[in-house]
């Protein structure tokens, strides 16, 4: 996905009508019993400590322990890069179980060497193997994310219905469809009906670039949305507080998971959406969420900064 947070400048969104959609189809009942928010970034440095996220002392080796402190959620994506091995998994299992809260959740994106091949069934050893991987988060582990390739459009929902009996039972599954032609009709109907009879959530991106993948239906009481920012801060905002007003609304339907992540440029700007997403949903609907605090940004070091794309 672009990310769009590298021109401060509102003008090139000034053709980029932001408006949320009216919902699309759903299957919340109406009435709402609470919601549990989960909240979190898609990047993380080292460099944070200029801004009070991670102590000075702290060597770039051990600043991701310090996520979890501030955040109750972690869309695990470096997965999709690279797949993971059990001594990975097991490492983040032991940072977690030393720093995280007990309701801290990672939602794991399933590799591009799985997903973004034509043939999603014949690689089923691996997907077996990925999944025996993950498992080894245990209490930590959330919704596993696949990512679908752009190249899987409509005409291929063969593989995708493949792909889905290839999931353990046990094992929670949103899927990201990237192809435009999943969300126009006659497909987009097919597929809600697909997703609901197998209880498979439909995640929602808001970028720029496509507003089509931005669907606002739901399959299940759970959603998750990726953010992504565009670096102006007027432009951010007010779409940051459309969302708070929607997810309010979907909160009193009967929503009953929500995961939202922040996706932002590598520099403190993200971090002040982020605050600023924080501040906006837990004043409009209560979300629970633990503020956000950033100190006085400190000068930018000498030393390289140090990026996990998390």
């Amino acid at each position: 996905m672009k990310n769009f947070a590298e021109n401060n400048s509102s003008s090139r969104f000034d053709h980029v009508d932001f408006t949320l959609l009216a919902d699309g189809k759903s299957v919340l009942p109406g009435q709402g019993k609470g919601m549990k928010t989960y909240f979190g970034l898609g990047f993380w440095s080292h460099d944070f400590k200029r801004v009070g996220l991670i102590p000075p002392e702290a060597n770039p080796a051990q600043s991701m322990k310090y996520y979890p402190n501030h955040f109750n959620y972690w869309n695990l994506r470096s997965t999709f890069l690279n797949f993971p091995s059990e001594v990975q998994v097991t490492t983040w299992f032991n940072q977690l179980s030393e720093h995280a809260a007990p309701d801290f959740l990672c939602t794991p994106v399933v590799s591009s060497e799985i997903t973004h091949r034509t043939k999603l069934w014949s690689l089923a050893g691996q997907l077996r193997e990925y999944f025996s991987h993950i498992r080894l988060l245990k209490q930590y582990l959330g919704p596993v994310c696949l990512q679908i390739s752009p190249k899987i459009s409509p005409d291929n929902l063969d593989e995708i219905l493949s792909i889905l009996t290839l999931i353990p039972q046990d094992i929670k599954c949103f899927i990201e469809l990237r192809n435009l032609e999943w969300f126009r009709e006659p497909a987009q109907e097919k597929i809600h009906e697909v997703f609901k009879e197998k209880n498979i959530a439909l995640i929602m991106s808001d970028t720029a670039e496509n507003r089509e993948l931005l669907h606002m239906g739901h399959t299940t009481r759970e959603t998750m949305i990726r953010f992504f920012a565009t670096g102006h801060q007027q432009t951010d905002q007010v779409r940051l507080k459309q969302w708070a007003v929607r997810l309010k609304d979907w909160k009193a339907k009967g929503l009953e998971q929500l995961y939202f992540s922040v996706e932002c440029p590598k520099d403190i700007t993200g971090l002040k959406v982020a605050r600023f997403t924080v501040e906006e949903f837990n004043r409009v609907f209560d979300a629970g969420l633990k503020p956000l605090v950033l100190s006085p940004e400190l000068p930018k070091p000498d030393e390289d900064d140090r990026w996990v794309y998390l």
